[in-house]
């Protein structure tokens, strides 16, 4: 990846800030041309979808958002428009063509660049999907995530005719099925006709070697159906039920398993679950005056039916800034008292929207980082804040200035600890206690170094959840350098190998 010779583009625009008046601010932002092209064996490849995605770095892991999409020239060329940041560029070839789909991860752009991508061929497996009792399923996408050689990962969408064709590497895969169709209103079908929502935890592990087709048959499943009330008894209807698998397994993480459906005009849904645990979440239309639900460790063995009743709820709103501007991607947390937290993430205008039951809640806004993530708003400092509910609330967050605290992670023989966490509390007069709330946290890296950005005050500091060898730091003008002690535990490291001594990835240890 070189730099590509061309001008920068410089793009003026006005956005609007204020809440009771008129405060605009005018800001510039400098465009730079991110280009290349795309053969095969030397030879242009035409006609080809060019995704960039651009990446957003929050604490709860990496983001990645859509920026923009074209298809290849003649030449095999394209070019995007963007701005300085890290983006992932996704070359997704017909599924018709015998090439496989290509993932430049990382590339980081600081001026006008250029991408050269060659493309290579694969494999077609291709087939459809049934259920127990052989209905052509349709509404879903066939996962296929690489086991060994390589961690290739690709989704392709069942067509009206309920078939799959997709082209893959040469090696070993998982093969799973998720439903598809968010928007469509079966809550008064019968489950097992072939575009119901379901949710299959099972997944196939196939050997690919040459073109195959494959036939995927989903387990046996029971119905889980209910009707969504709102504290009057009243039906809520176009409710999002969302169910997820409650395992600790890997390979269904990596997976992202999980069905989502509307409720109809009467409150009903209706979902063929295979038996096991899930989580519940509900979400409330956003007109509507009502608390999202989240229910925990729901198990449905048998036919379920169960109503769920949504209570009173606020609009908790409002636009998070630091100096002057809004910032993007921030993440806003709302912990209630009963210990359930509400999510939302702020849009590009720096605006974030949350619906809650009313109540007294802790707010803890932490900064979008950069998009070269380590060095990502540094400048930012997390807030948290205490908030009562008991009607619609709208708040504009200022976020401060913040200075590192640094340093490195050791065992008590002095040996740098990777991978460790380390979490800062607010010092309230007492040694911290395991049940307080982080205002920052971050994981220290393999040469066992973290940072933390925190604003002006005094903190304890400490590995994992040692709060007993907790340090204190005091934060005021200077960045704090401050090393801890990991005082229990080990690091264990090792490599799970096949038969033909390759590494394999993905595997439950």
């Amino acid at each position: 990846m070189g730099r590509l010779s061309g001008r920068q583009s410089r793009a003026t625009h006005t956005r609007w800030l204020g809440d009771d008046s008129l405060d605009f601010v005018r800001t510039s932002e400098i465009f730079y041309n991110l280009a290349g092209d795309v053969k095969h064996q030397g030879l242009p490849v035409v006609g080809v979808s060019i995704l960039l995605f651009e990446y957003w770095r929050l604490s709860t892991g990496l983001i990645k958002h859509l920026v923009g999409q074209q298809k290849t020239g003649s030449c095999g060329e394209f070019s995007f428009a963007v701005v300085a940041g890290s983006y992932c560029l996704e070359v997704a070839p017909d599924s018709t063509t015998s090439f496989v789909r290509k993932l430049l991860s990382d590339i980081k752009v600081v001026g006008n660049t250029t991408c050269h991508v060659s493309l290579v061929t694969g494999v077609i497996v291709s087939g459809s999907v049934v259920t127990a009792s052989g209905v052509m399923v349709t509404h879903s996408v066939v996962m296929a995530l690489g086991i060994e050689p390589c961690s290739y990962r690709v989704e392709q969408c069942l067509d009206s005719q309920g078939l799959f064709s997709m082209v893959l590497p040469k090696g070993r895969y998982c093969l799973a099925v998720r439903y598809n169709d968010q928007d469509k209103d079966n809550s008064g079908e019968n489950s097992h006709t072939t575009g119901s929502p379901f949710i299959a935890t099972t997944y196939e592990i196939i050997e690919v070697r040459q073109d195959m087709v494959h036939n995927i048959r989903l387990p046996e499943m029971v119905d889980f159906r209910g009707c969504i009330l709102s504290h009057a008894g009243v039906a809520v209807s176009d409710a999002i039920v969302t169910l997820t698998p409650d395992e600790d397994n890997l390979v269904l993480a990596d997976l992202c398993l999980k069905v989502a459906t509307r409720t109809s005009l009467s409150g009903n849904f209706a979902i063929s679950v295979q038996p096991g645990i899930y989580d519940l979440n509900i979400q409330p239309p956003p007109l509507v005056p009502l608390a999202e639900l989240t229910v925990e460790s729901i198990t449905i063995a048998t036919q379920t039916s169960r109503n769920f009743t949504l209570l009173p709820g606020v609009c908790l709103q409002g636009k998070v800034l630091f100096a002057n501007q809004p910032v993007v991607g921030c993440l806003v947390k709302a912990v209630g008292q009963d210990g359930l937290t509400y999510v939302a993430m702020t849009d590009g205008y720096g605006e974030f929207f949350l619906k809650l039951p009313s109540g007294a809640y802790e707010l803890k806004v932490v900064g979008q980082p950069d998009i070269v993530w380590l060095s990502a708003n540094l400048s930012i400092a997390p807030a948290v804040r205490q908030v009562t509910a008991d009607d619609d609330i709208y708040l504009t967050i200022e976020l401060e200035g913040g200075l590192s605290v640094a340093g490195v992670v050791v065992d008590c023989a002095g040996r740098p600890r990777p991978q460790a966490k380390v979490s800062a509390v607010v010092d309230e007069g007492r040694i911290p206690l395991p049940g307080d709330t982080a205002v920052a946290s971050g994981m220290a890296g393999d040469d066992g170094r973290y940072c933390l950005v925190l604003g002006s005050g005094c903190y304890w500091v400490f590995v994992n959840d040692e709060v007993g060898n907790a340090k204190h730091a005091e934060v005021s003008c200077e960045p704090v350098k401050l090393d801890l002690t990991w005082s229990t535990g080990c690091v264990v490291r090792f490599t799970v190998l096949s038969e033909a001594d390759e590494p394999i990835g993905r595997c439950v240890v």
